[in-house]
């Protein structure tokens, strides 16, 4: 009850931040509120548990919002074309009065190794972010020409160059096992001591039973002694 009617920190249909998850209040109830997340999904939670332990952010209740984003920028980029992307930035900021309240800067966040410009942009909205699809509207023109303005500026960024060194691999055991199979057994005898098909084919005697044939080669044929009679 006292969360309902004295605390009281939203109305049905607000816009907070709880968590830093933005929600729409659907429904608020004795004992719990029904949050619509941006992208969709409902959440039940208990009023106990956001009077006790949780930050609410009521977006609706609140005046013109900031908001920042971050660019990162080539070290070489000279600080006077940082200067002039400010001022073109800060002059589209005053150009459109109906979307922004006229608040821009654009800062050094930091510098890393000399490699590059962090910088951080922060600019004003011309109202809060209850109506969150014009919000993003707003963002995304707003990014549109600073890209426009980068482009102009010839501001860039590139990853610096790093040295590339190509050493031999050495074999692991498995590759050396591998090679070792692949190697042919050579063997042990010496080239005289193995005989050849050849000889051995030609050394092979052979027979014949055809007479003409054992005459016509030059060979006699061989003598048979038959046993006597008994």
């Amino acid at each position: 009850m006292l969360f309902i009617f004295s605390i009281h920190p939203y109305d049905v249909g607000d816009l907070v931040a709880i968590d830093d998850v933005h929600m729409f209040v659907t429904e608020f109830g004795l004992f719990s509120t029904t949050f619509q997340r941006v992208d969709g999904q409902v959440v039940v939670a208990p009023n106990s548990l956001l009077i006790s332990k949780k930050h609410i952010l009521n977006i609706r209740r609140s005046g013109p919002m900031w908001e920042t984003t971050e660019v990162m920028v080539g070290f070489d980029t000279p600080l006077e074309v940082l200067h002039e992307f400010r001022a073109r930035l800060r002059q589209y900021v005053m150009d459109n009065p109906r979307e922004w309240k006229g608040g821009l800067d654009v800062n050094i966040e930091f510098i890393n190794n000399q490699n590059l410009i962090q910088l951080i942009i922060a600019m004003e909205h011309k109202s809060n972010w209850q109506d969150w699809g014009a919000r993003w509207d707003r963002r995304t023109l707003l990014m549109k020409e600073m890209k426009r303005i980068m482009d102009s500026l010839n501001i860039t960024y590139k990853l610096p160059t790093q040295p590339i060194s190509f050493l031999p691999q050495k074999p692991g055991p498995r590759q050396r096992s591998s090679r070792r199979e692949d190697t042919p057994v050579q063997s042990q005898h010496p080239p005289s001591a193995v005989p050849s098909r050849a000889s051995s084919t030609n050394a092979t005697p052979t027979r014949t039973n055809n007479p003409s044939h054992a005459f016509q080669s030059g060979h006699p044929f061989t003598s048979f002694r038959f046993p006597a009679t008994l």
